[in-house]
């Protein structure tokens, strides 16, 4: 667990929702200078936070909709900060939970030096990233189909099934097999799942490589990239 070293006279926490963000901006004392539930906007953000400017640091938890904050942060030279939310929550310990609170939690940790940061991925790289999430989800689901339809051969056909056929030899093993089939209702969900395993061919060349060739330019090398610890 690392924390972030944040020199900043005003901390600012953002309890962040879809349509709405709760604020919350406290001096290095703890007192509480700011407090209000706003639209989530930047410029609606940036106009209510302009009496703390430039002595002003942002702090947000790492949810699914924080890329609109940091970006507009970085445009307009705020530091922002991605809290790591696994670590937060055991810092804080807080039974109760609401939005003021989960504000007022964020400001709290950012000024006594207790915020446990995530990395904050830059937007020349989110594409990549959320495509690798994306297709290693199909590729979990894909697994599925196939494991499924070698079950129902195992449990039924007492057989291989047709995946580890060779196309030479499929029409002797079909001729073969025929007599062994599982009845008509599991038939039918294996051949759905078939369908679903074929469809889903996911290739490397053909999905993520050229993404990557595409981006290449903004993505520094891996040896680079911080990681850090608990992600």
């Amino acid at each position: 667990m690392k924390f972030a070293k944040i020199d900043s006279q005003y901390s600012c926490g953002v309890d962040l929702h879809a349509t709405t963000m709760f604020v919350t901006v406290v001096d290095r004392a703890g007192n509480v200078l700011f407090r209000r539930n706003l639209k989530s906007d930047f410029e609606t953000f940036k106009k209510c936070m302009q009496s703390f400017l430039p002595d002003l640091a942002v702090g947000v938890e790492s949810t699914y909709n924080w890329y609109w904050l940091a970006d507009g942060c970085r445009q307009a030279n705020i530091p922002f900060y991605l809290g790591h939310a696994l670590y937060m929550k055991a810092i804080s310990g807080g039974k109760n939970k609401n939005d003021k609170l989960d504000s007022n939690t964020v400001c709290n940790l950012m000024r006594t030096q207790y915020f446990p940061y995530a990395y904050d991925y830059p937007k020349e790289m989110r594409s990549t990233r959320d495509l690798l999430r994306r297709r290693s989800y199909l590729v979990a689901l894909r697994a599925a189909a196939y494991t499924h339809v070698q079950t129902v051969f195992s449990q039924s056909a007492e057989g291989r099934s047709a995946f580890g056929v060779t196309s030479h030899s499929r029409s002797r093993w079909r001729s073969t097999q025929r007599q062994k089939l599982p009845p008509p209702r599991t038939r039918k969900t294996k051949r759905r799942r078939s369908r679903l395993f074929r469809r889903m061919r996911l290739g490397y060349h053909g999905s993520i490589r050229p993404h990557r060739q595409q981006a290449g330019e903004t993505h520094p090398p891996a040896s680079q990239t911080p990681r850090p610890q608990g992600l």
